[in-house]
């Protein structure tokens, strides 16, 4: 069972909410504007990541995304799990 610290509701894609996730290891799936998703990935910081992702412009199409605070072990899994329910786009 994976422990989730905390999770963020779905949010706009904008660097002011990017900016409102804090410095810790999570999870992360990035939507398009129908809700569906696109691409699911772990990270040792989800704010630098997500930021990464927003001004790199690196994925298409993205309009939201939602988040997830784990450990690291707990963030392969959650990960993985994701993946497999989600069925993203793009691969990560």
């Amino acid at each position: 069972m994976v422990q989730i610290v905390k999770r963020w509701n779905i949010r706009s894609w904008s660097q002011r909410n990017i900016s409102l996730i804090p410095d810790v290891v999570g999870v992360y799936v990035l939507y398009n504007l129908k809700k569906q998703p696109l691409y699911v990935d772990m990270s040792s910081n989800l704010k630098t990541k997500l930021l990464n992702h927003y001004n790199y412009d690196d994925i298409l199409d993205v309009a939201f995304f939602k988040c997830y605070h784990t450990d690291r072990r707990g963030g392969i899994i959650l990960k993985d799990k994701l993946y497999h329910d989600l069925y993203p786009k793009y691969l990560s």
